[in-house]
């Protein structure tokens, strides 16, 4: 059988669709900000597991963001329950958005089913809990 890794393979399937990077963080720490933005709240069991989770999450699953500040109120906090991320957000605004005019010979209906389909195979591809992600086969 052939391996593949549906997480870099979804990220992948974004930027072409998109002509963006999903992520384009410079260190860990910006990227998994990024990632909560973009795919929503993590459970406290996922944020506290990994050998390198305590340097992200407080063990109550809170995002410890390394360019925050601790201005009461602030905008760019230096703690982020995971109450400030969306708890599973839809891939399809964003999809609709890169992809809202339909390839020359096919018709709008179908291209907006198509463009349905794409988003929940990118939010299954990008689950961030590889427990939860699709499995090759499935997609």
């Amino acid at each position: 059988t052939t391996q593949i890794d549906v997480w870099s393979a979804g990220v992948t399937l974004f930027e072409l669709a998109v002509g963006r990077r999903a992520f384009t963080g410079k260190t860990n720490n910006q990227m998994l900000r990024q990632i909560l933005q973009l795919r929503g709240a993590f459970t406290q069991t996922f944020a506290a597991s990994g050998d390198f989770a305590t340097k992200h999450f407080k063990g109550t699953g809170d995002f410890m963001n390394a360019g925050g500040d601790y201005v009461v109120h602030s905008a760019n906090p230096a703690t982020m329950p995971m109450s400030m991320f969306p708890a599973s957000p839809s891939m399809l605004p964003l999809i609709e958005a890169a992809l809202k005019d339909p390839p020359k010979g096919v018709d709008l209906s179908r291209h907006q089913g198509l463009v349905r389909h794409f988003a929940e195979l990118l939010g299954r591809c990008l689950e961030p809990d590889p427990a939860r992600r699709i499995l090759p086969e499935a997609a």
